[in-house]
């Protein structure tokens, strides 16, 4: 069984650009997580995970499932340290430019290299009815679960 090494609810940021739009189309994301108060680690409780940062692009419209993911992310810890990670899975979904997502993925290096990152995320879009009206989704607010397990 993995080692659980950190897990917690952080408030959550997310731009796209250009925004999210009716008909599908490929989309840059900029995604911070902030973690207030930082989750302690299992194996080191001094050290506490204070943000991830998650990065890249895909396809999306306002309804429908997020195609093509390259996104790659930073963990920021107390102790100065960072890890970067790469999504390998995304399964999410769009309803009006809101999204739920599960994103998995491994560290690549830093504390806790070669362990599993889970991500799961809820964003309400920031203009609530701009997929209705006809307008796009520039940006969205809510929360992330992050969970990191070790191998």
């Amino acid at each position: 069984m993995p080692t659980h090494i950190a897990a917690g609810l952080g408030t959550a940021n997310s731009t796209y650009n250009p925004s999210v739009q009716a008909t599908e189309q490929a989309v840059t994301l900029h995604s911070e997580t902030i973690f207030e108060p930082g989750l302690p680690c299992a194996d080191n409780p001094t050290r506490l995970l204070l943000s991830d940062t998650l990065d890249g692009n895909f396809l999306t419209s306002c309804l429908g499932a997020i195609q093509n993911p390259n996104l790659n992310g930073v963990l920021k810890f107390s102790d100065g340290t960072t890890s970067t990670y790469h999504i390998s899975i995304l399964t999410a979904e769009r309803v009006e430019g809101h999204v739920v997502a599960r994103a998995t993925g491994t560290i690549n290096n830093g504390p806790y290299a070669e362990a599993t990152i889970n991500r799961l995320g809820i964003r309400l879009a920031g203009n609530v009815t701009a997929c209705l009206t006809g307008g796009g989704v520039s940006n969205s607010t809510g929360a992330e679960v992050v969970i990191i397990t070790g191998p």
